[in-house]
């Protein structure tokens, strides 16, 4: 996994691109998976368009208003296109446990 968000910021998108294209040939010529990072609030959806074009999925995170996280899927076969709530701090995960 690394920053695409890093690599925009020392590079043209069209270099970044170029390796973004060649990086994600690999891992699917290798059966491998291949994570992506980006900040889409760094970033102009033109930028976001073109480096999600070679994902085959993408999980959007963002904070509300209210300082909660929600998650949405797409691609992947699991789209849910609405938000949705989540937390990953331990003590929420043990209010919810059965």
């Amino acid at each position: 996994m690394f920053s695409v968000s890093a690599l925009i910021a020392h590079a043209e998108l069209e270099a970044v691109s170029r390796f973004i294209h060649m990086f994600s040939g690999r891992v699917i010529a290798t059966d491998d998976l291949g994570v992506f990072v980006l900040d889409s609030s760094m970033q102009d959806d033109l930028t976001v368009d073109v480096i999600e074009q070679y994902c085959d999925g993408a999980i959007g995170v963002q904070m509300t208003d209210d300082d909660n996280t929600v998650i949405r899927a797409r691609g992947l076969g699991i789209d849910s296109p609405s938000w949705c709530q989540f937390s990953a701090s331990p003590q929420d995960q043990q209010r919810h446990q059965p």
